[in-house]
């Protein structure tokens, strides 16, 4: 089990399919272009190692790709290892502590094993396109939902086992007017819905035809262009974007 790791910063990284990505750590923004996905990774490590040496100690960094997501903790001598208890984030699997030699760091990345599907009876037909709620937070962070999702300081914390197969989305609110587990979000078909789970400063989605004040007895369904308002000092822009999956 890795030391104790202070829970900011947290380097955020949000990897697509197509081998581009955002990172972001206290507000510094990196955008990596298209192009193979391991590269991608090579690159990131690397950044990761270099913001533990300059901080002179192990940080956290979250991962979210096609596979799922990750806690992770990064250090100086270049050994990468999930943090304990490592959760397991959309539909992957828990991963194994790995030690990466800092002359190895550069290439290695954990990831999540999948188990290949068995071969299907007939030819797939083509890709669906599969909605997407982008969240642009005012703290810097990027979250990416295709299913469901807890929002919060620390939204591990969620009441009621609602956090088991749900994507955990950590926002780094240094005011603290975020609440630890403060709303969920899901789809419903192609519906988007919002709710708010008791938090101490409420939930508000913005429009130009007024807010609306959520009630955490009813989900709102959010659509693209909302802004939604966790608290007073947090928003988020909500974006919906289209990607291609298998059906």
């Amino acid at each position: 089990m890795p030391p104790r790791i202070p829970t900011y910063p947290v380097i955020h990284v949000n990897l697509a399919a197509d081998g581009s990505a955002h990172v972001n750590v206290a507000g510094d923004h990196r955008d990596y272009p298209p192009g193979d996905p391991d590269t991608t990774r090579d690159q990131i490590i690397q950044y990761a190692v270099e913001v533990a040496t300059r901080l002179g100690r192990g940080v956290r960094m979250t991962t979210v790709d096609p596979d799922g997501q990750w806690k992770l903790a990064v250090f100086p001598s270049g050994e990468v290892e999930p943090l304990e208890p490592a959760p397991t984030r959309g539909r992957g699997r828990s991963i194994p502590t790995v030690r990466v030699p800092v002359e190895e760091a550069a290439i290695t990345l954990p990831r999540p094993v999948v188990t290949p599907p068995a071969p299907p009876a007939r030819p797939r037909r083509a890709a669906a396109r599969q909605p997407v709620a982008v969240l642009r937070f005012s703290t810097g962070d990027v979250a990416r939902i295709t299913d469901r999702a807890i929002l919060g300081r620390e939204p591990e914390t969620a009441a009621g086992g609602a956090v088991d197969g749900w994507q955990q989305v950590e926002v780094i609110d240094t005011t603290k007017t975020m609440s630890r587990a403060h709303a969920e979000l899901l789809w419903n078909q192609d519906r988007l819905l919002l709710r708010d789970l008791g938090s101490g400063n409420g939930t508000t989605v913005r429009r130009p035809a007024g807010d609306v004040d959520l009630d955490p007895a009813e989900a709102v369904e959010v659509r693209s262009g909302d802004t939604l308002l966790f608290g007073p000092e947090v928003s988020a822009t909500l974006t919906i974007e289209l990607q291609s999956s298998p059906r």
